[in-house]
């Protein structure tokens, strides 16, 4: 999608009509993908796209991905409380890696301050 942007950026010359442009194709594509009824999905792939575009656009590459990453995850590895399920350890494994990179992630921000010091709620 990142470099689709590119592309669009280069043949159209305008960055606000190249985000619209690849709003549309990404919605497009979304809403043609999921199956059922266009009408029904349309609306939430409209949505999901703008998401994804707005975190592309304003935070990045990286985001993207760790976003897209997290999603995937639970989707391949349902939530559940019921910890005899037999899918329970999946979903163990996969939150022991989204906790873990969440938590390297806030690590690797903080530049190597203190967490909770008294300097971390100040300017």
């Amino acid at each position: 999608m990142f470099f689709m942007l590119l592309m669009l950026v280069v043949v159209l010359r305008r960055e606000s009509i190249a985000l619209v442009v690849l709003g549309i194709l990404v919605t497009m594509f979304s809403t043609l993908v999921s199956g059922g009824s266009p009408t029904m999905i349309f609306p939430s792939a409209a949505l999901g796209s703008l998401i994804l575009i707005f975190l592309l656009y304003r935070y990045g590459l990286l985001a993207l991905s760790a976003s897209l990453f997290f999603a995937h995850l639970w989707v391949f590895y349902p939530i559940t409380s019921d910890f005899r399920a037999w899918y329970a350890i999946d979903f163990v494994i996969a939150a022991i890696v989204c906790i873990a990179l969440a938590a390297y992630a806030c690590y690797a921000s903080m530049g190597g301050q203190r967490m909770f010091s008294g300097k971390f709620l100040e300017d």
